[in-house]
């Protein structure tokens, strides 16, 4: 993906950061790739709805990916649905 370069400086001077992704096709790597350009975030809120990435409920996962692309994160606020099939 090709990105312009005013949007990746831009990105990187966020101190905040809020996502609500309500989409089945939204993967683990789709929110790494996105804070790839935030490495300054101090605030970040996710809310991730319907997604088959199980791997957004391992915590400590998210946590280890989270700690690795945001060093300066303070405060996160985390939720996520499913809903429930009959």
């Amino acid at each position: 993906r090709h990105r312009p370069q005013t949007a990746v400086c831009t990105c990187s001077q966020l101190t905040e950061f809020t996502l609500f992704k309500s989409s089945i096709e939204f993967f683990i790597y789709d929110i790494k790739f996105i804070l790839a350009y935030m490495k300054n975030l101090i605030k970040l809120t996710l809310s991730i709805h319907d997604t088959f990435d199980l791997r957004f409920c391992y915590g400590f996962k998210f946590e280890s990916i989270l700690s690795g692309c945001l060093l300066h994160l303070r405060q996160f606020h985390y939720t996520m649905t499913h809903p429930i099939a009959n």
